[in-house]
């Protein structure tokens, strides 16, 4: 209880802290709290959401995972190849999206199957991924992709001014929240992360709690890798290296 009293004034803190950066920049720049500008830091935040929201579950079972940044640039390349290759943009989007599950079960097999460091292997993961993308566009971008998928990224709700990405954004928040929150695989997903041993004993499964939670950071890269394709209409080898820190910081 004390600790949660704790955690409830940390939490307090910083949103009078946010609250006192807010009104001290409306009123220096009377244009902070314009539409405009709050359409532009929701859509520009999207992927960085995205990001952030993945790799949450894996932090709180007391791993990391650096590659979600290389994992979005692959899965939003393959998915331009597959499309640029006369395939469905949406069913393309698919496909990166499965292949997003794939290269986070990948750092899962290394990390909890083999018993590595999750900051080595992941370190590893994100220089092949990074590598694979590059020599799949050879230093190529890609770009002018439909305006359905840029709708996504960018484009508003009908009779709105409230965007599209915002709203998807928000529903994967209420449905991760949900699930760390109020199922029994959040609730062992903070036992494995307070103490792994102890939950083993517990019986909980500390392998499959351990390796969704990859699978999950993956998914939501290639999630990211869509809406990144929709916003900026293009693609390459290195897009949204950027965004990594920012994301774990987030979290």
């Amino acid at each position: 209880m004390s600790r949660l009293r704790s955690l409830t004034r940390w939490e307090t803190g910083l949103l009078v802290m946010i609250a006192i950066v807010v009104v001290v920049g409306q009123a220096i720049s009377p244009d902070l709290l314009s539409t405009y500008n709050l359409q532009t830091i929701a859509i520009n935040n999207t992927v960085l959401a995205c990001l952030a929201l993945g790799v949450a579950p894996v932090i709180i079972a007391a791993d990391i995972d650096i590659s979600i940044a290389s994992t979005l640039a692959l899965c939003g390349v393959f998915m331009a190849k597959l499309w640029g290759g006369g395939m469905n943009i949406w069913l393309a989007a698919l496909c990166a999206i499965g292949l997003g599950g794939v290269l986070g079960l990948v750092n899962g097999v290394f990390v909890v199957l083999l018993d590595l460091p999750s900051l080595a292997v992941t370190l590893g993961t994100m220089g092949a991924y990074t590598g694979i993308a590059f020599l799949i566009l050879k230093g190529a971008a890609v770009i002018n992709f439909p305006n359905g998928l840029l709708n996504l990224g960018s484009g508003l709700i009908p009779g709105t001014q409230i965007e599209i990405s915002t709203v998807v954004v928000v529903g994967l928040l209420l449905a991760l929240a949900f699930v760390v929150h109020a199922t029994p695989y959040g609730r062992s997903l903070f036992a494995v992360g307070a103490n792994r041993q102890a939950a083993l004993f517990s019986g909980i499964a500390v392998v499959r709690t351990r390796m969704v939670a990859f699978v999950i950071a993956g998914v939501f890269a290639a999630l990211a890798a869509i809406f990144y394709l929709g916003n900026y209409d293009s693609v390459q080898a290195n897009i949204a290296s950027d965004q990594l820190l920012p994301a774990i910081t987030a979290v």
